[in-house]
């Protein structure tokens, strides 16, 4: 049963990894969008990211 646990809570972090890059992506580019320099568009996703997640 603890294999069983571990396995679905590694599932879980994995998603919610891919969840939070997806996210950042979406955030980054909508930055990009409305004509932030790419320079503060990393920075500020990452800290949206950082808030968020």
């Amino acid at each position: 049963m603890i294999s069983i646990n571990k396995k679905m809570s590694n599932s879980i972090a994995d998603a919610i990894e891919d969840a939070g890059a997806m996210i950042h992506g979406e955030i980054y580019q909508s930055l990009l969008s409305a004509g932030v320099p790419q320079t503060y568009a990393t920075n500020i996703a990452w800290a949206i990211d950082t808030f968020l997640l």
